[in-house]
């Protein structure tokens, strides 16, 4: 039996340990705050610059639908472009943009960034603190992997939802994983828990397979699944879960429909049965978070104890699960795995355990030891923070501003426009205040060929009943123009309004009104 002076040292040594693990975190969050304010300012066109500026244009539009001492048009073009976008989730980060908008007294589209890097890192405090109740000090290695991973870093930077979703998401698991520990969890934490994973499926769809992951993982790991059933806060639990995105998106289809829209081909059906769909999938999972790290987390599936385990398992099913739905989307748009990230870093915990408990014993006693490991962890961080810093200094975009306000000068900030133009138009529309319509582009062709569609390109006539009403066509995609070869000849017929090195303007206008 441990003395008296024995169960005193070992608490301070317990405490002397929490400390540093606490202080390691902390130095870990400023660095990952650190890496992430890096060209704060630079145009948002890094990293999926469609998503980012559909989303500018919507705080745009917020922001300046009642805007005093700014031209009508602008106002009017602003307001509209917002109105033109599809609904793709409830507008919640934008209209926080545009609250921030009107309390600056300017539009600062680099506020869209800090809030998304608020949410990551206070995501990572929620994995953090997720990770400690499973694996103790191990918690260290998720939160440096989920901080510093150079995909997790630049995508934690984008201008749209999926920051915000995964933050809620880790902490609805998180109280989840409180609500399962409890012998008889209360209300209080029944309710935190309902409302955080409402909260998460409300912001963006994808959530909802992560939850009921981690809630069908947590149930099975405490031999519950009878209990559950019978358990009335569990059902409010799920109730919750699911109210929030229900009464939005119902509303959404009784009054202003839905079906027809891009956001809803999300789901291939012949994808399935194509090995080339599973391999680019794995792929894309490569790139994004690596195969050691991978590796690391499927090895945190036998390291784990059973509830650990259990969850982590729950996890990657819901991932994989979440994947056979969203099967175009899951091998095309990087973004769509990140909760993928928080996943390989919670099952990174475990392993990151072993190896801490291991090094402690052999360096306990040694110095020079004990100095070799702190180097080795330093360089092991300073790799990643080195490969995300080059991909944010890569390229300057800000000069890309001052070329798209040029073009849209040369277009009179006209709004009967047809584009073939960078990010379906996007670019144009937004820095160069004009307004219309993408023409299909060949990707466009190919992706209506996956699902079914006729994927062929318009016949001249067809064309020509697309182009009525429309002034100008603007190409700044050369190549993509020349994929059309209908389109480029019926367009070649018309005269240019005006051309440059790396764009032309064709006049669709009758001649006499040109």
């Amino acid at each position: 039996m441990m003395s008296k002076a024995e169960a005193m040292t070992t608490d301070r040594s317990k405490s002397r340990g929490n400390r540093w693990i606490l202080l390691a975190a902390l130095i870990l969050l400023l660095t990952g705050l650190a890496i992430r304010l890096y060209d704060l300012t630079d145009a948002p066109l890094d990293f999926h610059p469609v998503r980012q500026l559909r989303s500018a244009m919507i705080a745009r539009g917020l922001y300046f639908e009642n805007l005093e001492g700014v031209p009508d048009w602008q106002r009017e073009m602003a307001v509209r472009q917002a109105n033109g976008l599809e609904a793709l989730e409830p507008q919640i980060l934008e209209t926080m943009v545009a609250f921030t908008y009107r309390i600056v007294g300017q539009e600062i589209l680099w506020a869209a960034r800090v809030y998304s890097v608020v949410f990551w890192l206070a995501g990572g405090i929620g994995l953090f603190l997720l990770a400690r109740r499973l694996a103790g000090a191990g918690a260290l290695f998720t939160l440096a992997y989920f901080l510093f991973l150079p995909f997790g870093v630049q995508a934690s930077r984008s201008f749209q939802p999926d920051p915000l979703m995964v933050m809620l998401t880790i902490f609805a698991v998180l109280a989840l994983d409180h609500w399962f520990s409890a012998k008889q969890p209360g209300w209080r934490l029944t309710l935190l828990t309902g409302v955080l994973g409402g909260l998460a499926v409300l912001v963006k769809i994808p959530a909802a397979f992560f939850l009921a992951g981690a809630f069908l993982g947590l149930t099975l790991a405490e031999n519950r699944l009878p209990s559950v059933l019978r358990d009335g806060k569990a059902w409010v639990i799920v109730l919750l879960f699911m109210l929030p995105a229900g009464v939005y998106y119902g509303n959404w289809m009784v009054f202003e429909g839905v079906g027809g829209g891009e956001s809803w081909r999300f789901f291939v059906g012949s994808l399935l049965t194509s090995p080339r769909f599973y391999l680019d999938w794995l792929a894309f999972v490569e790139r994004i978070v690596g195969y050691a790290a991978l590796a690391g987390a499927l090895i945190g599936l036998v390291l784990f104890d059973q509830r650990g385990r259990a969850l982590l398992l729950g996890l990657f099913c819901s991932y994989a699960a979440y994947g056979l739905t969203f099967t175009y989307h899951i091998a095309t748009h990087n973004y769509y795995s990140l909760p993928l990230v928080a996943i390989i870093a919670l099952g990174l915990a475990a392993p990151g355990k072993v190896l801490l408990e291991n090094i402690g014993q052999r360096v306990r006693t040694a110095p020079a030891l004990q100095a070799l490991a702190a180097g080795i962890g330093l360089f092991a961080l300073l790799l990643p923070l080195r490969t995300a810093r080059g991909i944010l200094a890569g390229i300057d975009y800000r000069p890309e501003v001052g070329y798209w306000q040029a073009l849209g000068e040369v277009l009179e900030h006209r709004s009967d426009l047809m584009e073939i133009s960078h990010d379906y138009g996007y670019r144009l529309e937004y820095y160069g205040w004009v307004d219309g319509a993408a023409w299909p582009t060949t990707e466009d062709l190919h992706l209506l060929e996956i699902l079914g569609q006729n994927g062929g390109e318009a016949s001249l006539e067809v064309v020509a009943q697309q182009l009525e009403g429309r002034s100008l066509f603007v190409v700044t995609i050369l190549s993509d123009l020349d994929r059309l070869p209908t389109l480029k000849s019926y367009l070649e017929q018309r005269p240019v309004f005006a051309s440059g090195d790396d764009y032309i303007i064709y006049d669709l206008r009758p001649i006499e009104d040109s």
